[in-house]
């Protein structure tokens, strides 16, 4: 696979890429969708160009949010990202929902 695979038109220097989940989809302007296939499966990414940097954009939780973190499949991630010749990753996480039940207060840090 070639490293310059999505290179767009105009763009200049370094590709970025961004790791992240739902909250992200929503990130770039006229984003297009590429399936990049690895030894580990396939992983689609999001491609777009911002202040001519080519930025792509991986949903690490899968294109329609359907793979709890547990099994994200990291390896085809990664794979995908070095085989797009990403030079700098962004990667973001956050929780989602903590439920009361599964709360546990230990007490010096607890008033």
């Amino acid at each position: 696979m070639s490293k310059t695979r999505l290179k767009k038109e105009g763009t200049v220097g370094m590709k970025l890429g961004i790791i992240g989940s739902t909250g992200f989809y929503g990130l770039l302007d006229d984003v297009s969708e590429e399936s990049v296939n690895t030894e580990y499966g396939e992983v689609t990414v999001f491609q777009a160009v911002h202040e001519g940097k080519e930025i792509i954009f991986l949903p690490r939780h899968g294109k329609n949010h359907d793979t709890l973190a547990p099994f994200d499949n990291y390896r085809a991630n990664m794979l995908a990202i070095k085989e797009l010749g990403i030079e700098r990753i962004l990667a973001f996480s956050a929780v989602g929902a903590i439920h009361p039940a599964f709360v546990r207060y230990y007490s010096p840090f607890h008033d």
